[in-house]
């Protein structure tokens, strides 16, 4: 298996599913998992879900990435319930290339396009290019490129801006015309609109959704889904 094939086959052990059965009905906000040598935990969020979340390092530090979450039912009198597992878009062709990979058969969901981007414009990922953008851009460009592209400064802001991938779909970081980056996804997903701004002033950063994808982002925040907010 890959790494992510691995990562999200930890949703499906038996032992992490009887874990996050037990965290439903404990209440208990925390339960270590460590599995295919690989550190993760149940998190129970104030949603109300419990996330899959492995522990994850970068540059700027320790971080929790999600990958994926259980919902429960309350069964009625006859039944104990029904657990669901979401698995989040970047981990969606791991879980469709491994063969067995649900012995249980949980029901599996999946997320749509808007719901993904919002995770994507929110990533730790995404947001650590952010900064590299504004570092580039406060080094300025060389004199040569200057002179060839002339003293604009949005011209100037255009040459720093990105494209990577994240939670398994094509973002694009373009600085606006007021010298901010927003996220966008890429043409090809057909999907119009900006999902996210990002300023930055002497008194740090400051991360906003567009008006359109608000509801997501104030849902996605509660659900511990925005791993940019995950860092300790």
């Amino acid at each position: 298996m890959t790494p992510t094939q691995e990562m999200v086959s930890v949703l499906f052990e038996k032992d992490t599913l009887e874990k996050a059965k037990a965290q439903f009905k404990s209440g208990a906000e925390k339960t270590p998992i460590d599995s295919r040598d690989m550190s993760f935990r149940l998190f129970k969020t104030k949603y109300g879900t419990i996330n899959l979340e492995m522990l994850c390092r970068d540059n700027s530090g320790m971080y929790f990435k999600p990958i994926g979450y259980y919902e429960f039912e309350k069964g009625g009198f006859l039944s104990s319930g029904k657990l669901t597992v979401t698995v989040l878009n970047e981990f969606k062709d791991d879980y469709n290339s491994v063969n067995g990979i649900n012995p249980t058969n949980v029901e599996v969901k999946f997320m749509n396009i808007r719901e993904s981007g919002i995770i994507a414009a929110f990533s730790r990922e995404t947001f650590e290019m952010v900064k590299e953008m504004y570092r580039l851009k406060a080094n300025g460009l060389p004199q040569s490129v200057i002179d060839q592209i002339g003293p604009f400064p949005h011209l100037h802001a255009m040459q720093f801006d990105k494209s990577l991938n994240s939670n398994g779909l094509d973002i694009d970081l373009l600085f606006s015309m007021d010298g901010f980056p927003q996220c966008f996804l890429d043409d090809d997903y057909g999907v119009q609109g900006a999902f996210g701004a990002y300023f930055k002033n002497e008194n740090g950063y400051s991360l906003n959704p567009t008006v359109e994808h608000k509801a997501n982002y104030d849902k996605f925040h509660q659900m511990g889904l925005l791993s940019v907010f995950n860092g300790f």
